[in-house]
């Protein structure tokens, strides 16, 4: 991976449109960031292999990623709180967090719906799960990421947040469909997990053209570099945990695999033993 100022360096833009365009085509090039050529996808998601140990891994991939589900919303109340004087991108935001409460699925929180859906319906309970350090250090720098005090970095980041998500969560229903399938778990389309899935695959559009437009007024040639980063962390921070995850996933593959049949210990204590 290039340094983000290298990156930059390919693109001549000044103006907002034609930079995130940019911005959403190195995005777009990212390969854990799209769903047909992300690495856990082609790990664990084949529709040969339906074997315990991958069921374990799609197991713990889902459980990663309802530990960000959890975390996201405070991101976005992070940016809500810092952000002072863009009012249209601070209406966006309170809008989005509503939708997130459950302003258009009844009242019901998005999170809630996960975590009955999951532990209902999966028997996947996530409410105690403690997420692997790999995660816990890709919260911590996302979090920071949103408690910048810059509002065109904030934008960006934003933008990227929920740019990626429109893949993300096409990435969580063929894992979940893939897990349901080794597990012989019948989920119906009204079920919980199903709607939160498919609620989240049509929401982010929207989110993300909203956002768009939001963001528009505020990005000058001054602050259009600024607005460029905050994008382009956020979509290495995701890319680059995407990687760890897989990687963690084949290590418990190897793991299991070189579990010994006997094992031998040396037998010390026939040394202190009086002959």
């Amino acid at each position: 991976m290039k340094p983000i100022e290298e990156i930059l360096k390919e693109d001549e833009s000044k103006s907002y449109k034609d930079r995130v365009t940019f911005l959403r085509e190195f995005r777009d090039s990212l390969t854990n960031l799209s769903v047909d050529s992300h690495t856990i996808i082609q790990a664990l998601c084949s529709d040969s292999d339906t074997s315990e140990l991958i069921s374990n891994n799609l197991k713990y991939v889902i459980l990663e990623y309802s530990a960000f589900s959890y975390t996201s919303i405070h991101m976005l109340l992070d940016a809500l709180i810092r952000n002072h004087d863009w009012e249209s991108l601070k209406n966006e935001l309170k809008e989005n967090i509503e939708e997130e409460r459950g302003s258009m699925t009844r009242n019901i929180p998005h999170l809630e719906m996960m975590r009955r859906g999951y532990s209902l319906e999966l028997g996947i309970d996530t409410d105690s799960y403690v997420p692997s350090f790999v995660t816990q250090n890709f919260l911590n720098r996302m979090t920071k990421i949103f408690r910048h005090n810059d509002n065109a970095y904030s934008a960006g980041a934003l933008l990227a947040f929920e740019g990626t998500a429109i893949q993300e969560f096409h990435i969580v229903e063929k894992i979940v469909n893939k897990y349901c399938n080794i597990k012989d778990i019948k989920i119906s389309e009204d079920s919980l997990t199903s709607l939160y899935i498919k609620g989240h695959k049509d929401f982010e559009i929207g989110h993300e053209n909203h956002l768009y437009d939001a963001i528009a007024p505020y990005i000058n040639e001054d602050n259009l570099y600024n607005f460029s980063v905050g994008y382009l962390h956020v979509c290495v921070s995701m890319s680059t945990w995407w990687n760890q995850l897989s990687t963690e996933c084949m290590l418990v593959l190897i793991d299991e695999e070189a579990i010994l049949k006997k094992v031998h210990e040396p037998e010390i204590e026939k040394k202190f033993k009086k002959k």
